[in-house]
């Protein structure tokens, strides 16, 4: 159980709604796997898992009046879980990056999937970090990042509204960051994937142990209903318990792998660079189907943070 006090985010919308125009990867994009609202037919779960498109994305000179251009698109929209802003993936050649910008009432996470290493900036603190990595920007935080390397990144965005009415508003600081003072140690929170740190799965991620897991981000680091980031890898043939949350929505990002979700009595595919939503109540399971280990980021979005976050395994 958790509360959270929201006013500050409450009024940040108010200023942006009458001011303010959302911009590049700081605004949530729409389609991308939402369930028929409004009269529109019910999308199946096959239809509401997205496949990323590398081949689709689109190409910014200057995303935030960044150091330089980068590629991307949206994998899954607002609608596609409540809460959810979006989730983009894209990747940013060297020497280029998002500036200085911050957001009005949502929370993003920068995360690079491959090993490099590039520049995060949080409220103008930056640092060299190795990667794979992921940084959470908490509400109202400013953040940017430059690829100093020489690899290309693979980028992934994700973005929670701290309200539902509150989507989208930020505000650039024209800052590219390029030849910034780095501090040796990072002075703001880092999401790590490190596999060797990760242990067995809980009993809702299966019960023979052979799975590992790690909830990578906790409660706490958010501001925002936001619950947690758990990192989750399923050696092949494993599959996951069949769970539901009460009052939380989850999203199943697929960094490595290839595999099946259960949801409800339906069952989809997926592969690679996958976005899957789970709503809140919906029992479901993931197994996997490849050669390979599955890895999952999955994001925790609750509905009501007053109420119990429990989550209940069906035998």
């Amino acid at each position: 159980m958790r509360r959270l006090i929201v006013g500050l985010a409450i009024a940040f919308g108010l200023i942006g709604a009458a001011a303010l125009k959302a911009q590049g990867p700081g605004r949530g994009a729409g389609g991308g796997g939402a369930a028929g609202r409004g009269g529109a037919p019910q999308q199946t779960l096959q239809q509401r898992v997205v496949q990323a498109n590398p081949g689709g994305y689109s190409t910014s000179n200057s995303v935030h009046q960044g150091s330089g251009p980068m590629a991307f698109g949206t994998v899954l929209g607002g609608g596609a879980v409540p809460g959810l802003g979006f989730i983009h993936r894209g990747r940013i050649p060297p020497g280029g990056g998002i500036g200085v910008h911050f957001h009005l009432s949502t929370e993003e996470m920068f995360v690079i999937l491959n090993e490099a290493e590039a520049q995060f900036t949080i409220n103008g603190r930056t640092s060299l970090l190795k990667t794979p990595v992921g940084v959470p920007v908490q509400l109202g935080n400013s953040h940017a990042v430059v690829n100093s390397s020489k690899t290309t990144l693979e980028w992934l965005n994700i973005s929670v509204n701290a309200q539902p009415s509150y989507a989208g508003g930020s505000i650039d600081l024209g800052d590219n960051r390029v030849g910034a003072p780095l501090d040796p140690i990072p002075t703001f929170v880092t999401m790590s994937l490190d596999k060797t740190r990760m242990g067995a799965g809980t009993a809702a991620h299966g019960a023979n142990n052979t799975m590992q897991y790690r909830r990578a981000l906790q409660p706490a680091v958010f501001r925002t209903p936001w619950t947690y980031v758990d990192h989750l890898i399923i050696p092949p043939g494993g599959t996951t318990q069949q769970h539901l949350h009460l009052h939380i929505s989850e999203v199943y990002y697929v960094v490595n792998g290839a595999g099946t979700v259960r949801s409800n009595g339906e069952e989809a595919t997926f592969t690679k660079d996958a976005g899957i939503p789970i709503r809140a109540k919906e029992v479901h399971s993931i197994r996997n189907t490849g050669t390979e280990p599955l890895e999952l980021l999955i994001i925790g979005i609750a509905d009501d943070m007053t109420k119990d976050t429990e989550t209940i395994v069906i035998p």
